[in-house]
């Protein structure tokens, strides 16, 4: 991730399910750019501590034709969100107070856009969060598996990384 945006005193984890599949139909593009947004204000927040990522299978979710989602968790131990504020975070141009904002601050449109992307995906996005806490964005969308012809066409498939017993990675930024 771009050094601006990870400290030295975060650690970054990601895990990824071997209960997914190794490649899945979706936009990549969109989903790329919700996990960049979560991903940036997850740093931007966290002055100490960790940030994850998982993606896995969404255990109880299918939509009505039987398609699978797939869930993609991004949580820090950030300062967390104001519950009074906490209504107006998916609103355009709206921030909270930026003092926890390690010295980076936005136009307020990332989590608005990041919104917007999955509902174009059919999905949804929602968060938990506590001040002083952290706080956890869940993006589920649905996908599909490839057919024999979209396997050549890579233009909306997302190849995951390799299946392995250790899917779970960890890096701290020097």
């Amino acid at each position: 991730y771009p050094k601006e945006v990870i400290n030295n005193h975060v650690t970054f984890q990601v895990h990824i399910s071997e209960r997914l599949p190794e490649i899945i139909v979706s936009d990549p593009w969109r989903l790329r750019q919700i996990i960049s947004n979560l991903l940036t204000n997850a740093f931007k927040f966290t002055k100490q501590g960790k940030v994850s990522l998982s993606i896995a299978p969404h255990e109880n979710r299918m939509n009505s034709d039987g398609t699978p989602s797939i869930n993609i968790e991004i949580k820090d131990s950030g300062c967390g969100i104001d519950p009074q504020f906490q209504p107006h975070v998916f609103t355009p141009f709206r921030q909270e107070d930026n003092s926890h904002a390690l010295g980076r601050t936005g136009a307020g449109l990332g989590l608005a856009i990041s919104k917007r992307l999955a509902e174009l995906l059919n999905g949804s996005l929602t968060f938990t969060s506590a001040v002083g806490k952290g706080s956890v964005f869940s993006l589920c969308v649905p996908y599909s598996l490839p057919q024999e012809r979209e396997l050549n066409d890579t233009r909306n498939t997302t190849k995951l990384p390799p299946s392995n017993s250790s899917r779970s990675e960890e890096h701290t930024s020097e």
